[in-house]
């Protein structure tokens, strides 16, 4: 089953088009361990540091 993506991903992947466009596409298993590890962050800096590399890690 396919987690529900949290408001601060959404609204990164919003704001930039081509990632949004290719976290949408990938297979439900690659989303999950991206929001898996986004998830498991203990302190807001880390949140947004890996929600900013998972941005860029879906454009490379």
């Amino acid at each position: 089953m396919a987690k529900t993506v949290a408001g601060d991903i959404q609204s990164a992947l919003a704001g930039d088009k081509a990632a949004g466009k290719i976290f949408s596409a990938l297979p439900p298993s690659h989303r999950n361990e991206y929001l898996r590890w986004i998830g498991e962050a203990r302190k807001p800096d880390t949140r947004s540091r890996r929600i900013a590399q998972m941005l860029e890690r879906l454009k490379a």
